[in-house]
């Protein structure tokens, strides 16, 4: 591996990322730029070393670029100098805070109006609904044995209408050679 692509292994892994969240912090929308620095043990360029150093201005750019002096630039931090990563995370926590917070009180709201509302329907319009919805389930079931039976109805007047077809089939059979015995002077051809 050459020094460019073990510096920004060493680099990652002491920020505490892995490559995939590295490249997309530093900016690039898509990590194959990094992967193939480390892949191919390419050089950096101009233009991801500065990508790099602008997203995380702690690193020495000089050492990411030729290997000398430390990883990190020498400051005396004090907490207003927090990176702009870090201020990213704070401000991403306290937004999920506010997030969930609210979704915690609208949740409450709406869990309160369930519980208030049947508290405050009148008794006798539950009683008639739930006689209503009662003779809706008998109709129901009448519906039900009606059709049943209409299909059972249908199945006979089916089985009717073979046997109708057969009888007449037969009598049209039989015409058909009471005619041709006629015509052949009475005398049955078969």
């Amino acid at each position: 591996m050459n020094n460019h692509a073990k510096r920004l292994v060493d680099l990652i892994n002491e920020l505490n990322l892995n490559t995939r969240s590295f490249a997309i912090t530093c900016g690039f929308s898509q990590p194959t730029t990094i992967y193939s620095v480390i892949k191919n043990n390419s050089k950096l360029t101009k233009n991801t070393i500065d990508k790099i150093c602008n997203r995380f201005p702690q690193v020495n750019k000089d050492w990411l670029l030729t290997g000398l002096g430390t990883m990190f630039n020498k400051t005396n931090a004090t907490s207003d100098d927090l990176t702009v990563t870090a201020k990213q995370v704070i401000d991403n926590i306290e937004s999920q805070i506010q997030e969930i917070t609210n979704k915690i009180k609208t949740q409450t709201e709406e869990s309160l109006n369930t519980i208030v509302v049947p508290k405050m329907l009148r008794h006798d319009l539950v009683t008639k609904a739930d006689g209503l919805l009662s003779e809706l389930g008998d109709f129901l079931n009448e519906f039900v044995i009606i059709k049943n039976e209409l299909l059972a109805m249908k199945d006979d007047l089916n089985k009717i209408h073979g046997k109708i077809t057969n009888i007449a089939f037969i009598e049209t059979v039989k015409a058909i050679e009471e005619q041709t015995k006629k015509e052949n002077g009475g005398i049955d051809m078969n």
